[in-house]
């Protein structure tokens, strides 16, 4: 680096810079940090990164932009200091001064919701220095924009899976089971509540009265073993449980609230052939008679069109047969014929149902063969 005498200054500042970071940050970079998929606020927006060329005070103008109808709105921050080089800012640490809505839709989606409705949008911001000439610290393009992309996802609703909506069932120690929003995102954690329903009580009020006897948050994946801390459930009393969602501390979903009771198993070693076996409801406890025919009501959550993959296997996990069904959105009764695997009567085989969102299901059969 070749430096003039009169600079020398300036250049051993350079070298110096150079030599501790391994770069000289020559302009102004702003950048969005990675956003939550299903929630954004306003103040979302001071969630960024910046690369600063000098050290000074500035205000960040940020205007957000969603595709298919244009301004939404214009944020200005207050009065924040940056320094050379990298800085991390957040929400936390900067504030705004003004938010100016450019759509009254959108802002009354945002009163009813505290997020911005589902969809992509681009953000810009404009970074100028708070004082006149920077402070002498240097010189910032206030006209330069830095813009960042996000895209606020429609999840699918949490819902529970099992112990099915008003069950008995007589496991006191119940394994619970709940089907996670989609699109799912890794770091979703869950918390669960469990209560006792008392006498001439709704399981709403109870949920939200209750002295909860589980509750149980960063729960990671879609399911919990009945906590050993916790006492065995008790035989004819009624519980109430609900399961939440949540991702980088916010809550993104929240399930219904189903109840089930500790009983006798009231389900029907014989179905009647006319019935369709609800298969987010089975016990899995369970062994279900079927003869030639498989019934299955599957309600699909998810997709407009996809398919379910049904085998059927030997309680040692030799595969039988593979049924592949197409099905739609909302409720679909399936018809699948065992006819042709060489099943064995009065024989237990293992039925395994997996969907396109990768959920798995399980169903233990009687076969008994009819002519």
């Amino acid at each position: 680096m070749n430096c003039k005498m009169k600079a020398l200054k300036g250049c051993i500042l350079a070298i110096f810079l150079f030599m501790s970071t391994g770069e000289v940050f020559s302009q102004m970079n702003v950048m969005l940090k990675p956003a939550n998929p299903y929630r954004f606020q306003t103040d979302d927006v001071w969630n960024i990164n910046i690369i600063s060329p000098i050290t000074t005070d500035v205000i960040i103008t940020a205007r957000v932009v969603k595709q298919g109808s244009g301004d939404i709105f214009i944020s200005t921050s207050n009065t924040v200091s940056i320094k050379v080089g990298a800085n991390s800012l957040s929400k936390l640490l900067l504030s705004s001064a003004r938010v100016e809505f450019q759509n009254s839709e959108i802002k009354s989606w945002v009163d009813a919701h505290l997020s911005l409705p589902p969809g992509h949008y681009s953000v810009c911001y404009v970074v100028r220095c708070a004082q006149t000439d920077c402070g002498g610290s240097g010189t910032i393009e206030p006209d330069n924009q830095y813009c960042s992309n996000f895209t606020i996802e429609t999840p699918s609703p949490l819902l529970l899976s099992f112990p099915a909506n008003e069950s008995v069932i007589e496991d006191k120690t119940p394994f619970l089971v709940w089907i996670p929003p989609s699109p799912v995102s890794k770091e979703v954690t869950y918390e669960l509540r469990l209560v006792k329903v008392q006498d001439e009580q709704g399981r709403q009020d109870a949920i939200s009265r209750n002295i909860p006897i589980i509750e149980r948050a960063g729960i990671e994946g879609t399911s919990l073993n009945f906590p050993p801390d916790i006492d065995p459930l008790v035989e004819g009393e009624t519980y109430a449980w609900e399961v939440y969602a949540n991702l980088f501390g916010e809550r993104i979903a929240r399930s219904e609230v189903w109840e089930f009771t500790i009983g006798k198993d009231t389900i029907k070693k014989k179905e009647d052939p006319f019935n369709y076996i609800k298969i987010r409801q089975v016990n899995p406890t369970s062994v279900i008679q079927v003869e030639n025919t498989l019934r299955l009501d599957y309600h699909e959550q998810v997709s407009k069109t996809t398919e379910l993959t049904i085998d059927v296997l030997t309680l040692d996990g030799k595969r039988k047969g593979t049924v592949t069904k197409s099905i739609v959105y909302g409720e679909n009764l399936l018809d699948v014929s065992l006819s042709g695997m060489g099943l064995k009567p009065e024989t237990e085989y293992m039925v395994q149902i997996k969907n396109a969102s990768g959920e798995h299901f399980e169903i233990k059969i009687a076969y008994s063969f009819s002519y």
